[in-house]
């Protein structure tokens, strides 16, 4: 009955492909995988050959070249794997015999592995985020077997960690701010060192552990000069001098220490210092008057990294006749 019914349906493809009261040599199959086969019968065939050619394009899809398939020229053994890379079933995985795979060519007349069955990829997209450690891409599954590959891939985002807290032992650490990351890390502190009045501090210029202490955060902005800003995060951390005098630290922090940033920035500080003397003190303690303008966002000043090094130190002072009024 089922062969009945195919012979039918054959005569019925035949017959749309009849030209002038004569049988063409071709007909249009819909092979079972999805895609259209123009078959080359020749001139002389009946319904049995029909037959048993379909049954071969069903059983051996790779014997179809970019979606045609002669059989005078596979009777006379012309046909073989085909291999232009614009045709989108012309080879087949020796990984489970996956019909179109473009990356397994397999060479003529191979048969699919035991428990396999050829099949056009249909594939499924999954997008994997980046994490600090392991890069993202997108995964596209085969749902009718394992194959898989990727695309638009990216490097991971690493950490960005949240400021830095002195443990009391010449370390410092930090959690990493992003979401779904538990990550604490832990390393040594840094060390700066700059002289004040003759008095010598030493303290690191991440998260301000000083003599046991720690100096206090400023809430401040930066701006590059020119280009973008140094890689980082900008820090500025204050400590109480005597006289109501402050030294300020500021500096550029990446993965917990500071940045040789190299760069040239304008930071600006709260309106409240804007009532100090601002002077730049350099490795051996002489000290320059910096120059600040007051604007709307608070007290700006330049800081060039390719002058001060990784760190700049900057003494604030009262001005003399503030001083004398306040005694």
């Amino acid at each position: 009955m089922k062969k009945r019914i195919l012979a039918c349906m054959i005569a019925c493809m035949l017959c749309i492909s009849m030209a002038c009261g004569a049988m063409a040599e071709t007909f249009l199959y819909e092979h079972p995988y999805g895609f259209t086969v123009t078959v080359e019968m020749g001139e002389s065939y009946n319904d049995e050959d029909v037959i048993n050619v379909l049954k071969l394009l069903e059983l051996r899809p790779w014997l179809i070249h970019c979606g045609y398939f002669s059989l005078p020229d596979y009777l006379s053994g012309k046909v073989d794997v085909c291999t232009k890379p614009n045709c989108p079933i012309h080879t087949v995985c020796t990984g489970g015999c996956h019909l179109g795979c473009p990356h397994h060519p397999i060479k003529p007349g191979t048969d699919c592995k035991p428990g396999f069955r050829p099949h056009r990829h249909a594939f499924t997209s999954k997008v994997v985020e980046p994490t600090c450690t392991k890069g993202g891409y997108t995964l596209h599954s085969c749902v009718y077997c394992k194959y898989q590959f990727k695309t638009n891939e990216v490097d991971r985002i690493l950490h960005w960690f949240g400021a830095w807290t002195p443990n009391g032992f010449g370390t410092h650490s930090a959690s990493c701010l992003r979401d779904g990351c538990d990550w604490i890390s832990t390393i040594d502190c840094g060390k700066a060192t700059v002289v004040i009045n003759e008095t010598e501090y030493t303290f690191c210029p991440v998260c301000g552990d000083l003599d046991d202490t720690a100096m206090e955060a400023v809430e401040a902005t930066a701006k590059a000069v020119k280009g973008e800003t140094p890689r980082g995060d900008l820090v500025v951390l204050a400590a109480a001098l005597e006289n109501e005098d402050i030294l300020l630290s500021v500096t550029y922090e990446y993965s917990g220490r500071a940045e040789n940033a190299k760069k040239a920035v304008i930071v600006t500080l709260p309106e409240e210092y804007a009532d100090y003397v601002f002077t730049t003190v350099d490795a051996d303690g002489v000290e320059t008057e910096l120059d600040t303008e007051l604007t709307d966002d608070g007290i700006a000043f330049k800081v060039d990294f390719s002058e001060t090094g990784k760190v700049a130190f900057i003494h604030l002072t009262v001005p003399a006749e503030e001083a004398t009024e306040t005694k």
